[in-house]
Protein backbone atom coordinates (compact mmCIF):
# COMPACT_ATOMS: atom_id res chain seq x y z
CA UNK A 1 0.00 0.00 0.00
CA UNK A 2 1.28 3.29 -1.04
CA UNK A 3 1.83 6.19 1.64
CA UNK A 4 0.31 9.33 1.06
CA UNK A 5 2.52 12.08 0.21
CA UNK A 6 3.53 13.41 3.54
CA UNK A 7 4.67 9.87 4.54
CA UNK A 8 7.11 10.17 1.57
CA UNK A 9 8.06 13.92 2.36
CA UNK A 10 8.91 12.79 5.60
CA UNK A 11 10.79 9.52 4.56
CA UNK A 12 12.72 11.78 2.34
CA UNK A 13 13.53 14.25 5.34
CA UNK A 14 14.90 11.61 7.06
CA UNK A 15 17.42 10.06 3.98
CA UNK A 16 18.17 13.44 3.89
CA UNK A 17 19.09 13.76 7.67
CA UNK A 18 20.96 10.36 8.08
CA UNK A 19 22.85 10.82 4.87
CA UNK A 20 23.98 14.62 6.36
CA UNK A 21 24.85 12.87 9.84
CA UNK A 22 26.80 10.46 7.58
CA UNK A 23 28.92 12.87 5.88
CA UNK A 24 29.57 14.65 8.78
CA UNK A 25 30.94 11.68 10.49
CA UNK A 26 32.76 10.66 7.90
CA UNK A 27 34.77 14.54 7.28
CA UNK A 28 35.11 13.98 11.06
CA UNK A 29 36.97 10.12 11.01
CA UNK A 30 39.43 11.55 7.90
CA UNK A 31 40.22 14.61 9.99
CA UNK A 32 40.88 12.64 13.15
CA UNK A 33 42.84 9.85 10.73
CA UNK A 34 44.99 13.24 9.69
CA UNK A 35 45.82 14.58 13.36
CA UNK A 36 46.90 10.63 14.25
CA UNK A 37 49.29 10.58 11.44
CA UNK A 38 50.27 14.03 12.27
CA UNK A 39 51.18 13.22 15.93
CA UNK A 40 53.48 10.45 14.41
CA UNK A 41 54.90 11.79 11.59
CA UNK A 42 55.89 14.56 14.28
CA UNK A 43 57.10 12.43 16.51
CA UNK A 44 59.32 10.61 13.70
CA UNK A 45 60.60 14.13 13.41
CA UNK A 46 61.32 15.34 16.77
CA UNK A 47 62.66 12.48 18.92
CA UNK A 48 63.65 14.78 21.49
CA UNK A 49 60.13 16.88 21.45
CA UNK A 50 57.77 13.90 21.62
CA UNK A 51 53.79 13.94 21.88
CA UNK A 52 52.98 12.25 25.39
CA UNK A 53 51.74 8.79 24.86
CA UNK A 54 48.68 9.30 26.33
CA UNK A 55 47.40 11.53 23.85
CA UNK A 56 48.74 9.34 20.92
CA UNK A 57 46.85 6.74 22.64
CA UNK A 58 43.27 9.15 22.79
CA UNK A 59 43.39 9.97 19.78
CA UNK A 60 44.34 6.34 18.00
CA UNK A 61 40.96 4.93 20.41
CA UNK A 62 38.92 8.01 18.78
CA UNK A 63 39.92 7.44 15.69
CA UNK A 64 39.00 3.68 15.34
CA UNK A 65 35.83 4.51 17.63
CA UNK A 66 34.88 7.27 15.17
CA UNK A 67 35.61 4.87 12.40
CA UNK A 68 33.16 2.15 13.76
CA UNK A 69 30.45 4.31 14.09
CA UNK A 70 30.64 5.43 10.40
CA UNK A 71 30.92 1.86 9.33
CA UNK A 72 27.49 1.14 11.26
CA UNK A 73 26.01 4.05 10.02
CA UNK A 74 27.34 3.30 6.39
CA UNK A 75 25.12 0.04 6.57
CA UNK A 76 22.08 1.49 8.13
CA UNK A 77 21.98 3.91 5.30
CA UNK A 78 22.59 1.12 2.95
CA UNK A 79 19.88 -0.61 4.82
CA UNK A 80 17.27 1.86 4.98
CA UNK A 81 17.88 3.63 1.35
CA UNK A 82 17.42 -0.92 -0.11
CA UNK A 83 14.00 -0.80 2.30
CA UNK A 84 12.76 2.18 1.36
CA UNK A 85 13.08 2.33 -2.50
CA UNK A 86 10.20 0.09 -2.66
CA UNK A 87 8.03 2.30 -0.17
CA UNK A 88 8.99 5.60 -2.26
CA UNK A 89 8.49 4.08 -6.04
CA UNK A 90 5.43 1.91 -5.31
CA UNK A 91 4.14 6.01 -3.59
CA UNK A 92 5.01 7.69 -7.07
CA UNK A 93 3.00 5.48 -9.01
CA UNK A 94 -0.09 5.84 -6.63
CA UNK A 95 -1.22 9.20 -7.44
Amino acid sequence: MAGSSSEVLHHVEQLQTITHVKDTVCRFANALDEVTRGIHIFDRLQPSRTVPPSISEKMSTMTEITKSFRDRLLAVLDDVKLSSSPFLIDSMFAT
